[in-house]
């Protein structure tokens, strides 16, 4: 009994480790937020385009920020 719940905790550890990995993976095509890469700033971050058509771009916690559009 003692060997069958330590197969499921370590099967929980490592799905819990999987998600982690996947959240902050970039695959190529994509961010986790469905953007798509556009091209890089003066700083050399990236700039994804939303599904909507806002630029942002992923600062250093993780989060989008969204980069403002110039009045033309």
């Amino acid at each position: 009994e003692k060997t069958k719940h330590k197969k499921i905790e370590d099967k929980d550890k490592e799905i819990k480790k999987e998600k982690k990995e996947k959240s902050f993976t970039y695959s190529g095509k994509e961010d986790k937020w469905g953007g798509k890469p556009i091209g890089k700033d003066s700083k050399g971050r990236t700039i994804y385009e939303g599904p909507r058509g806002g630029h942002y771009y992923i600062n250093e916690n993780g989060n989008r920020t969204y980069i403002k559009k110039d009045k033309e």
